[in-house]
């Protein structure tokens, strides 16, 4: 979605970020390879991902069911172009 606003705002003839800036989520391979490359929040995809193979691997061995529980991860601001005002000289 992300990669979308920055196509329409550019379309629109503004500037990313001086006129709006512009932050995605998710960390996506392509984020620093796009035209105005995208600031986005990462949230620990492999983590979240190994986190709910334990779980499922636990789930499978136990001989009692599995109490629930939350397991968190901490999301990481990844500041690229996108997001960073440029200094103006006056």
């Amino acid at each position: 979605m992300a990669a979308g606003a920055i196509k329409a705002v550019l379309e629109a003839g503004l500037k990313v970020p001086e006129d709006i800036a512009i932050v995605g989520a998710g960390n996506v391979h392509y984020s620093d390879l796009l035209r105005v490359p995208l600031s986005t929040v990462d949230q620990g995809s492999s983590v979240i991902g190994e986190s709910a193979a334990d779980l499922l691997s636990q789930c499978m061995e136990a001989k009692a069911p599995v109490s629930p529980r939350r397991i968190f991860t901490t999301p990481r601001l990844i500041v690229r172009d996108s997001s960073r005002r440029k200094e103006t000289v006056v």
